[in-house]
């Protein structure tokens, strides 16, 4: 070999040897990253572990091992996605800036990014998120102001009408009696709620008390009794200072927010210049707000505040309430769901100032099939579900609420057709099932001889009156 040729191939072996140590040197600190990310991770597992906003979430899950498993859930979403983002939602590990991670079925987001900084919102004012399906509540009347009603305002009963009317009549104090008049009275009462609670808290789901599509009627109810008992010459001047509305937020959007930051957020976000709550409301990140909270803050952003005493039931539903394990004396929706579920409509009625309604869908012959608790019924019976909590299985009295399908007549009754009826409640649940009735409804067929249809082709509510 000559002398070139060796020296060649020293310089090839210098070569191999040059880029097999670079490699080893690129691998031992991909294995530093790697430990270094490992290790980064852990620390974030374990500051999340010990946060007290997990601990909150676990709390407002019910506690127990439900809850838990809820907080784990919650916390593990957080964290994968916090990793996959790059820490703190930014754009690195190929996460997408932003981009919400969904804790939770339904219409409800809950944005890591957004939960990982809800102190620093709540400590920044001025930070307003559009995006979070806050809507400033709709002004009807000019230059009205907003008056609004906290609550759940499931069942809808006497406790809640309550709070509606002091909001409807919350400036009449601040007016003269001779000058009380609805061009003085510039107010709009709003039923503020908060929507889809139960899928972002984990709670299963089940039917409210008041059918979604009848709550219309109900307010619309409402505000005719108050405009019935107004002062003013003519009622139609009422109308619009005495309509009383709803307007939803998103649960999942104030749930981290502090007492103070939901207030001002009422006032900021919704256009809100008044509120009204019962004495044993809560709101606020862990229900830490109270009913003085809200005065106090109330006062510190000009609002008017006003607190409502509970409306005690008279002992009404007191059996059912023993049997179920409701708590409170007071008029309450879980009250009225207790008396449902014991089968005491008496009490029902009167806890809701109104007959229990129940809205009805017809079942489709095939499903009627498929349901073994129908299977022996009389063919003489058409039978439907409701959209709404039933009473318990059982012969009742009521009146069958026949209207049209078109849009103007939906929820007007001085158009509907009424007919008494004799009507059976079968349960279509598990025996091991504990939770409310839900039943299925057989309306006789002899109720629809008047009518053309078996309700095909109408909008079907019943009255339940009295158990047989």
């Amino acid at each position: 070999m000559s002398e070139g040729d060796a020296l060649h191939h020293r310089e090839e072996d210098d070569a191999f040897f040059t880029s097999l140590s670079e490699r080893k040197k690129t691998t031992q600190q991909n294995k530093e990253t790697s430990l270094k990310q490992a290790f980064l991770l852990l620390l974030l597992l374990l500051l999340l572990a010990f946060s007290p906003r997990e601990r909150g979430f676990y709390m407002a899950s019910g506690g127990g091992s439900h809850g838990l498993l809820l907080a784990r859930g919650h916390f593990l979403n957080r964290c994968c996605h916090y990793y996959r983002c790059g820490g703190g939602g930014g754009s690195g590990g190929g996460g997408r800036k932003g981009a919400p991670s969904r804790a939770f079925s339904g219409k409800s987001t809950s944005s890591s990014s957004a939960s990982s900084s809800a102190l620093s919102r709540d400590d920044d004012d001025d930070d307003d998120d559009d995006s979070d399906g806050i809507e400033r509540i709709r002004n009807v009347r000019e230059s009205a102001e907003i008056i609004v009603a906290l609550g759940k305002f499931d069942a809808m009963h006497r406790g809640h009408k309550a709070l509606a009317v002091a909001a409807a009549t919350l400036r009449e104090k601040d007016v003269d009696d001779d000058d009380n008049s609805p061009s003085q009275m510039k107010q709009q009462a709003v039923l503020l709620s908060f929507e889809n609670m139960a899928e972002v808290l984990g709670w299963k789901p089940r039917k409210p008390v008041t059918a979604k599509r009848d709550r219309e009627r109900v307010l619309r109810e409402w505000s005719e009794e108050l405009i019935a008992l107004g002062s003013a010459a003519k009622k139609e001047d009422l109308v619009d200072c005495y309509a009383i509305r709803e307007h939803g937020v998103p649960f999942a959007s104030i749930r981290e927010m502090s007492p103070e930051r939901f207030v001002k957020t009422l006032k900021d976000r919704l256009g809100v210049t008044g509120v009204v709550a019962g004495e044993n409301y809560r709101f606020g990140y862990r229900a830490s707000g109270s009913a003085a909270d809200l005065v106090s803050f109330g006062e510190k952003y000009g609002l008017r505040v006003k607190i409502v005493s509970l409306l005690d039931a008279d002992k009404l539903g007191a059996e059912a309430c023993d049997d179920d394990g409701c708590e409170g004396e007071q008029v309450s929706s879980s009250r009225v769901r207790a008396c449902l579920k014991f089968g005491d409509v008496d009490a029902v009625t009167k806890l809701l100032g109104r007959k229990h309604r129940l809205c009805l869908e017809k079942i489709a012959k095939d499903e009627r099939e498929r349901e073994t608790s129908l299977n022996e019924c009389d063919e003489n019976f058409f039978a439907y579900k409701s959209e709404n909590i039933t009473p318990k299985a059982g012969d009742y009295e009521g009146v069958l609420v026949i209207s049209s399908l078109s849009s103007s007549s939906e929820n007007n009754d001085d158009h509907a057709e009424r007919v008494p009826v004799r009507c059976k409640i079968v349960s279509n649940k598990a025996d091991d099932d504990d939770d409310e009735d839900d039943g299925y409804v057989l309306i006789p067929r002899s109720a629809f001889s008047l009518t053309s249809d078996s309700g095909d082709a109408r909008r079907l509510a019943l009255d339940i009156e009295r158990r047989l």
